[in-house]
């Protein structure tokens, strides 16, 4: 359900900001599409698009049409505490 897809959105954005935190993703490295990434992890593609909209809503991403979404090249000054809630994708 819609509340499970929430738990897993964080948690996928958990662990993605964790990589780029770590440097274990490098500024300027290119996620995978979010059709890619929900194949991959069997997951809805929502779930993949909700995570990846609050990694650019805190400035842990860019995205530019036709770009994909990149790393930063400047990341935010410190991981935020907590972050707003995720709200469901206006793209399907």
């Amino acid at each position: 359900g819609r509340e499970g897809e929430v738990v897993e959105a964080w948690a996928l954005y958990a662990r993605i900001r964790d990589r780029i935190i770590s440097g274990r993703l490098a500024p300027g490295s290119r996620l995978p599409s979010t059709r890619d990434l929900a194949a991959e992890l069997g997951c809805s593609r929502n779930t993949v698009l909700n995570a990846y909209e609050q990694l650019f809503a805190e400035g842990y991403t860019t995205a530019a049409y036709g770009g994909g979404t990149r790393v930063s090249d400047e990341l935010p000054d410190q991981p935020a505490e907590e972050a707003a809630a995720l709200t469901p994708s206006s793209v399907a």
